[in-house]
Order: C-alpha cells, then sequence, then structure tokens
C-alpha cells in the first residue's frame, strides 16, 4: 500500500489503513512492526514533554530523541512508540498482549506514529481539511471549531461543479521539483468512514498542486439588538451587510509563516533538528503559496456563497 506518496510495508493492517491496501504487495517501506524492539537505545539528546489530543483522548507525553536510534514517545503508562531516527522504521513497545485495532493503539500508530516517519522523510502534515476544484487543491486552516469539516463536507457535495474533498483533518503535503507545494491525500481520516477516505484511482491522483492555502475566519451572526439598545435603519443594514460578508485577503508573510509552523501536526515532537527543518520547510511555502484568510458567517446557508467566492479565487 501507499500513504502520502511513499510505499508502506506492514506485518498486520490496521483498520483505519484497510481503504489503501493495494491488491498485490509493494516494496516495504516505513515498515511498521507490532514487536517489542531490542533494548539496546542509544542516550537521548533532546527531550520534552507536554500534553495534547489524540482521537477522543487527552494526555500527557514525553518524547526523546537519539540521533542512532531515533524517537521513543511515551503516550500513557506502558503505550511506548518508536520511531526511526531516518523515519524508515514505527514500532509499538508494549508490555502486555495487544490488539492492533485497540483504539489507543491505532491512533497513535496512525496520529504520532506515521506523521513524525513522514515528517523526517520530508513529507509535512498539516491539521487542515481540503478540496479540489479539478485538479487543484484548495487548502483550510483552522483551530479546532473552525468550520474545517464542514466546509470540506459542504464541497464535496459540489462534485456536479467540480469540487471533491481531499482531507477532512490531515493533508500531508511536500514541495514538488519546481518549487511549489502538493497535497499527497491518501491518508487515514479518523473521523471518516472506510468508504468516505480519499483513495487514488481513476479521477482521483495521487497528488495535486495546492492552489491556494485559506485560513478561516467563521464568525457568527451579529446578535439582535436588546430592549435597551436604540439601532438605526442605516445602522442595522450596515450590520447586516457586514454579517453577511464573505472576503479573502492576503495574509502577509509573517502571518503565513506563523499559520502554517502553528498548524503542522506533530510539530512539538519535533527534535531541533527536524524543528529547523520544518521552520525552512515552512518559509519556503510561504514563499511560494499564496495563503489568504477566508472570512465568512458561520451559517449553513452562507455556504453557497462562500463556495463561489473560492471557485472565484482559484480561478485567478
Amino acid at each position: 500500500m501507499r500513504l502520502a506518496g511513499r510505499p508502506l510495508g506492514i506485518d498486520a493492517v490496521l483498520e483505519g489503513l484497510a481503504p489503501f491496501r493495494s491488491p498485490s504487495p509493494g516494496p516495504r517501506a516505513v515498515p511498521l512492526m507490532p514487536i517489542r524492539p531490542s533494548p539496546q537505545r542509544s542516550t537521548p539528546t533532546w527531550r520534552s514533554t507536554g500534553s495534547g489530543s489524540l482521537g477522543s483522548w487527552n494526555l500527557a507525553y514525553s518524547a526523546t530523541f537519539a540521533p542512532h536510534s531515533g524517537y521513543t514517545i511515551d503516550l500513557a503508562p506502558g503505550l511506548r512508540l518508536l520511531v526511526a531516527a531516518d523515519g524508515q522504521g514505527v514500532a509499538v513497545d508494549h508490555p502486555c498482549a495487544f490488539a492492533l485495532d485497540d483504539p489507543a493503539i491505532a491512533q497513535s500508530i496512525l496520529g504520532p506514529g506515521l506523521l513524525l516517519a513522514l515528517a523526517l522523510q520530508g513529507t509535512f502534515a498539516f491539521h487542515a481539511s481540503a478540496a479540489a476544484l479539478g485538479e487543484r487543491a484548495a487548502v483550510f486552516l483552522g483551530d479546532s471549531g473552525a468550520g474545517k469539516s464542514t466546509l470540506a463536507a459542504d464541497l464535496d457535495r459540489r462534485r456536479a461543479d467540480g469540487w471533491q474533498r481531499l482531507a477532512d483533518d490531515v493533508l500531508p503535503v511536500a514541495p514538488a521539483a519546481d518549487g511549489s507545494l502538493d497535497a499527497w491525500p491518501e491518508f487515514p481520516q479518523l473521523k471518516l468512514g472506510a468508504e468516505e477516505q480519499y483513495v487514488a484511482g481513476g479521477a482521483r491522483p495521487e497528488r495535486l498542486p495546492i492552489a491556494a492555502i485559506y485560513l478561516l475566519d467563521a464568525f457568527s451572526a451579529l446578535p439582535a439588538a436588546s430592549a435597551f439598545e436604540t439601532v438605526s435603519a442605516a445602522t442595522t443594514t450596515a450590520a447586516s451587510a457586514v454579517a453577511d460578508a464573505v472576503t479573502i485577503t492576503t495574509a502577509s508573510p509573517r502571518d503565513a509563516l506563523l499559520a502554517l509552523v502553528a498548524h503542522t501536526m506533530a510539530g512539538r515532537l519535533f527534535a531541533p533538528e527536524l524543528a529547523v527543518r520544518h521552520f525552512a520547510f515552512c518559509a519556503a511555502v510561504a514563499a511560494a503559496v499564496p495563503l489568504k484568510r477566508l472570512r465568512y458567517p458561520r451559517r449553513l446557508e452562507a455556504l453557497d456563497t462562500v463556495a463561489d467566492a473560492l471557485a472565484a479565487d482559484l480561478a485567478l
């Protein structure tokens, strides 16, 4: 099978990877092995602790990096993830027998395990949804609750207009040969069912050039005036126009760079050398791909206008 444009060989297929399984075995790369590795690990040169979310869990983590043996990530009592320094191996270390379909095990592998392995090979992943209009991808960044999934799902319903969803929450990206940026959307989306996953083939290319990146700013409509407020008709009309407006504006280079850094998945697990590479990657993306602020009212009926605005912007 292939994920994010890279061949993947595993000893057992996780449920989340099943849609991407090819009928014939391919070359083995990024081997995923549910085994207990050798205890010989080199002395860590970097350590980080913190907390984060993994699927529906909020948990504390501890990560270390050693140049020869790679990353060790402790995600829960007894649950340890090992990622080779070159990104060519991911292993689970657990003191007890475990099942690969255990949600904690599966989401650990499909989340920090594979994302870190891809990053070490130069393919970073944005916390983003994405949709393609024809063969050009539009990427949507935003904090949790900003409407990324809703927007991508709505665009996917507009297949007759040439749209299709690429990603719901995770989008691997990598530089193209000409310095632009490509989306590699074949990656398990944990919130989508098997039939909703993007699998390359037919009218679905394995990679698509990214035409623009949009930072979402979906806002609630203005509240109605209270009984103690006096609002003129002109003010009400102006406020209504603002509340209904859909605007797309270009972000400054500084804001573009900060947004890309902030919305990269697994970034807090990057040891200094990988963090430097990631920062250089984000700087190159900010210079090569337009990053824009998309502002629109948080109302389902506004999505028609949003889709029209995006199509017009991509046509430019």
